[in-house]
């Protein structure tokens, strides 16, 4: 279900001659996801593999000060290459309280995903193997992948890998 509708959308977002970087960015957009941080702050998304240690230190080292500090909303894209990943995300995505069992989990606590519902839906992994095609029909290189649209001049940008400095993805969030 979700996976042909994942390919309706984007053939009519073709249609409209949108170029390739807003079609990607609506399909991500359009993609399963649970945020963390303010809803009033602006937002990016990225996309991770839930037992990354890439994923874990860019959120640890790098996003968790600015999402605690409210200047910055994640849009968390799981998905999953291992069976236990796709268990993970569709959990993730099932749970009003992803976000903290995320941040549990990338705070060093093993336990972290134990607050999640026990078994993944067949909707949970629906839901996961449709971002599974989103990542892998637009070829991304590498988790973590982050996407968004600066507020400075609405361009939409991408972010591969772990950044040595977050200054220039928070530069583009100030209007």
């Amino acid at each position: 279900m979700f996976v042909r509708l994942f390919q309706q959308q984007t053939d009519v977002l073709y249609k409209k001659n949108l170029s390739k970087s807003e079609v990607v960015y609506a399909a991500v957009e359009d993609a399963n996801w649970f945020s963390v941080g303010s809803n009033d702050a602006p937002y990016v998304y990225t996309f991770i593999n839930p037992t990354c240690a890439e994923c874990i230190k860019f959120w640890s080292n790098h996003l968790k000060a600015a999402v605690d500090n409210g200047q910055l909303q994640v849009r968390f894209v799981p998905f999953g290459s291992s069976q236990e990943d796709k268990h993970i995300s569709a959990r993730l995505l099932q749970s009003d309280v992803a976000g903290l069992a995320w941040d549990t989990y990338a705070s060093g606590n093993a336990e972290g995903y134990d607050i999640l519902p026990e078994e993944s839906t067949e909707d949970g992994m629906e839901m996961v193997e449709a971002n599974n095609q989103v990542f892998n029909r637009w070829r991304f290189p590498s988790v973590p992948f982050t996407i968004y649209r600066a507020r400075s001049d609405s361009t939409v940008k991408v972010m591969t890998g772990v950044p040595s400095n977050l200054m220039m993805l928070l530069a583009d969030m100030v209007k």
